[in-house]
């Protein structure tokens, strides 16, 4: 049998999908690995695999002498020690894309809620007179589009920008292929200035060292004062303090 441990969120949710695309010599066992069983040393000692976003300790690592792959079910990989599963010749893989369009989508909801004022026209309708204030309601159309990062979730986002007849500037460490910035009409440029000449920031990027707090008082004072910032990103990306300061004065 291959062993494959899974955790809760995973288990409670979506066991029958997963018992409909696993192989009937595949064991699943549930674990919560934040409070493991007085069997967890036996549990580690049998698995092939884990399904979910686990760091094993290194005694743990020891342990589980037959773990060849440790599965998550985001894209990011964030939440498990990648050095030191390579150390123990432990593979991990995410599930990059999965939700791309979901995320592209949202980030879109998120964008035409503030343009729109959703908020305060629901709550001048449910509270008390109804007051319209689509006069001060903006559209894309026409607007500059900052994409930071073009990878599953940015390149969505790029290609339903299209629908919305606005420019698309972007930046990541890699330059997307020549074929696609002319099929989505992109534009690569610097981050700087991807900040300072757009109306929309929306960020789509994996959380790492190099990200962490990438959102920050120096990237905050370099957007215009009317830009949006979209992060549907981890919110480790963002400074939170530097978020508040900008906020609290207006900047």
């Amino acid at each position: 049998m291959f062993t494959i441990l899974v955790e809760p969120y995973i288990y409670d949710k979506f066991l029958d999908k997963v018992h409909a695309h696993t192989p009937k010599f595949f064991r699943l066992i549930r674990v919560d690995f934040n409070n493991p069983p007085a069997s967890f040393s036996d549990l580690l000692s049998q698995a092939d695999a884990i399904l979910g976003e686990v760091t094993l300790s290194e005694a743990e690592h020891q342990q589980a002498s037959n773990l060849k792959i440790i599965q998550t079910i985001r894209a990011g990989y964030d939440r498990v020690d990648l050095q030191r599963a390579a150390a123990f010749g432990v593979a991990v893989a995410n599930n990059g894309g999965a939700n791309a369009i979901s995320v592209a989508e949202h980030t879109f909801l998120l964008i035409l809620a503030l343009y729109r004022q959703l908020l305060f026209h629901h709550h001048s309708v449910v509270e008390g007179p109804w007051e319209n204030r689509k006069e001060s309601n903006l559209e894309m159309a026409g607007k500059t589009l900052g994409i930071v990062g073009m990878g599953h979730v940015g390149q969505a986002v790029a290609k339903r920008a299209l629908a919305f007849e606005t420019k698309v500037l972007y930046y990541d460490i890699l330059r997307a292929d020549t074929k696609l910035e002319r099929q989505w009409d992109l534009h690569y440029c610097p981050l700087n200035t991807l900040l300072q000449h757009s109306d929309i920031v929306t960020y789509h990027v994996p959380l790492s060292q190099k990200t962490r707090q990438m959102i920050n008082q120096d990237s905050l004072q370099q957007m215009q004062r009317h830009s949006l910032l979209i992060n549907t990103s981890r919110g480790e990306i963002q400074d939170e303090a530097a978020l508040f300061e900008a906020l609290s004065t207006h900047q």
